[in-house]
């Protein structure tokens, strides 16, 4: 007879179980849903009138916010604050506009300068190759490589005849 414990991996993730499995916070919003839900069901059919049908549904519609308060947690986050930043993100401006701290006059005035004072921007001349010249083959080239592998096969056919016999 062994005793086991859970251990979780997140600490974080840990949640100290009260009744049946649920956190103070579920246990909470769990018996509140059900006072709700009880108090507004007898509201709906003794002093209001309405059918069973229609009751149930203004059941659900009452207590459900209080469930997915109490249940509900998407990305580590309690559903209050999840639901509080996508109505930020809903209702905030969608348009993001870049503005640099140097204004266009600044810069060029820096470059007057520069030419008042003698001082000389290096520029390199552009050439019609890139940099890499090794990806760039001529004729001579392919034909050395092309004699070069031609000796390589020959040099192995010999090793080849000459571990053979």
């Amino acid at each position: 007879m062994s005793i086991s414990v859970s251990i979780p991996k997140e600490i974080t993730d840990y949640k100290e179980k009260i009744i049946f499995s649920l956190s103070l916070r579920e246990l909470i919003c769990l018996i509140s849903a059900i006072v709700l839900g009880t108090a507004s069901y007898a509201f709906c059919t003794q002093i209001l009138d309405l059918s069973s049908e229609i009751t149930g549904y203004l059941v659900i519609l009452f207590s459900a916010p209080l469930l997915a308060v109490g249940f509900i947690r998407k990305d580590k986050l309690p559903f209050e604050k999840y639901v509080a930043f996508r109505m930020a993100h809903f209702f905030s401006q969608k348009q993001f506009s870049y503005a640099t701290q140097q204004n266009y006059f600044d810069i060029q005035s820096e470059i007057n300068e520069r030419k008042f004072c003698n001082v000389q921007l290096s520029r390199k001349k552009t050439t019609k190759r890139p940099e890499a010249d090794i990806f760039f083959t001529n004729q001579a080239k392919r034909n050395r490589k092309r004699k070069q592998a031609l000796l390589n096969i020959r040099a192995a056919k010999k090793e080849f005849k000459q571990a053979r016999t």
